[in-house]
């Protein structure tokens, strides 16, 4: 949900929040993959009203970096920090992607993916969308 007048959302990776959460199957790395984001888009999106921007790459280079507290609610304007921080420490050149869609249409990511939005910067609509998050099922709840 982003009323119309809200401010972004930081760039963030959502495995941070969701499956860390989670216990592995036995033998599995720490960072071993248990989730993946589903965001279903219930208006129009567009820059106008926040768009999605997702890292391209991004779930490969800022593994290790996205695992780490970002800043989900954008302190000031700019959305975009925790993710040219992030190109920064790999060594990459950062490359957004924005993503417009039309209400009823869905965008799937990998958890490790880095994302944002923009502020809703109309004055008449809000975003909203729904956001489901899919887990692999050999893992438990801690």
């Amino acid at each position: 949900w982003k009323p119309p007048g809200a401010k972004g959302v930081g760039f963030h990776a959502d495995a941070h929040y969701i499956s860390d959460q989670f216990e592995r199957s036995v033998g599995e790395g720490k960072h071993s993959s248990v989730s993946l984001t589903v965001w279903i888009a219930l208006d129009d999106v567009d820059e106008e009203n926040g768009s999605l921007e997702y890292a391209v790459g991004s779930h490969v280079w800022a593994r290790e970096a996205s695992r780490q507290p970002s800043t989900f609610f954008a302190k000031g304007d700019d959305v975009r920090a925790p993710a040219r921080r992030m190109a920064a420490a790999a060594g990459v050149e950062l490359d957004l992607r924005t993503v417009t869609m039309r209400a009823g249409c869905a965008v799937f990511h990998h958890e490790h993916v880095l994302h944002g939005s923009g502020p809703n910067r109309s004055h008449t609509r809000p975003r909203r969308a729904l956001g489901v998050h899919l887990m692999r099922r050999d893992v438990t709840f801690r």
